[in-house]
């Protein structure tokens, strides 16, 4: 009877916890919010890169550029961009789409979908398929 019990309790706890697998981390609205700064830029495992000049979420003047960028999303569904904390580069709507684990950026007329994933609480990921560029941010305190 002691051995059936300590066999389900062991059972029970390893299919019960993440011990042996990494939980997936889904975004959500309040994850977002707050100040971003782009640690990094990087293409994405997708081969095409749009080069037609479209307006992307971090244009290529501002990336050029040795200041650090910051994004600040608030909670009223607008993103500021910053360039070294001070200038204003820019603002315009978003909205995150929490069950697609999409962050919509307006740009000029229309929305952009950039897919996100959180690395903890203070890493996001996020990534264009259609322009072919990852962005890793670093949340500010």
């Amino acid at each position: 009877m002691l051995a059936a019990c300590m066999l389900a309790a062991i059972t029970l706890s390893l299919f019960s916890c993440d011990w042996f697998t990494h939980k997936k981390h889904y975004v959500n609205a309040n994850h977002v919010l707050g100040k971003w700064t782009i640690d990094s830029i990087g293409k994405s495992n997708v081969t095409m890169v749009n080069d037609s000049g479209r307006n992307v979420l971090f244009s290529k003047p501002a990336i050029d550029d040795s200041l650090p960028i910051t994004v600040e999303f608030s909670a009223d569904s607008i993103y500021t961009m910053y360039k070294n904390d001070t200038l204003q580069l820019g603002s315009n709507r978003y909205y995150l789409d929490s069950c697609l684990q999409k962050l919509f950026i307006r740009e000029d007329s229309t929305f952009t979908a950039y897919s996100v994933s959180p690395v903890g609480d203070s890493i996001l990921i996020v990534s264009s398929s259609g322009e072919g560029i990852k962005y890793s941010m670093k949340k500010q305190p």
